[in-house]
């Protein structure tokens, strides 16, 4: 008996959830307002996402159903915490849950300037710590010595 068979797609990995993209597992630094993605199946129709600060998902923050594979989250999260989300397809066949963690950016407190290091523009000049006055005079000298010498030698020429 001899049978052939048809070139189809290639199999790179075969997976029994989706695979969470965004943010990646352990992220750290993570926006408050976070936006999440996760590669599904080509079958699927609706997925169910869950977000929540306890790793046993007792305590929901959010639950969606979606018919897609991202998805933004409407609320701000707190600051410096850590969080954790998952997916899982629902229709036309439930998968399994895929898992994973991330840390929002932590509040960054108003950095303050010392009053020292600021400048009255009325009273500093750009120039008046940066480039010592006996070095304009020394820039002004030679420029004056370079046009005698080239007024000399315009003048000697005429003759």
């Amino acid at each position: 008996m001899h049978f052939l068979v048809a070139a189809g797609s290639t199999v790179e990995s075969m997976h029994v959830a989706p695979i969470l993209v965004t943010p990646g597992a352990g992220a750290l630094g993570v926006n408050r307002t976070p936006g999440f993605s996760w590669t599904g199946f080509p079958s699927t129709t609706v997925y169910e996402f869950q977000l929540t600060q306890d790793n046993t998902f007792r305590s929901l923050l959010d639950r969606v159903d979606l018919d897609r594979t991202a998805y933004v989250y409407p609320g701000n999260l707190e600051p410096g915490a850590t969080y954790f989300w998952r997916v899982r397809a629902l229709t036309p066949h439930p998968s399994e849950w895929t898992t994973s963690s991330f840390t929002v950016l932590p509040q960054v407190a108003p950095q303050v300037v010392p009053e020292a290091t600021i400048l009255d523009a009325r009273t500093a000049s750009p120039w008046s710590e940066a480039t010592p006055l006996w070095i304009w005079v020394l820039i002004a000298a030679l420029a004056l010595l370079v046009i005698c010498i080239l007024t000399y030698i315009l003048v000697d020429r005429r003759r």
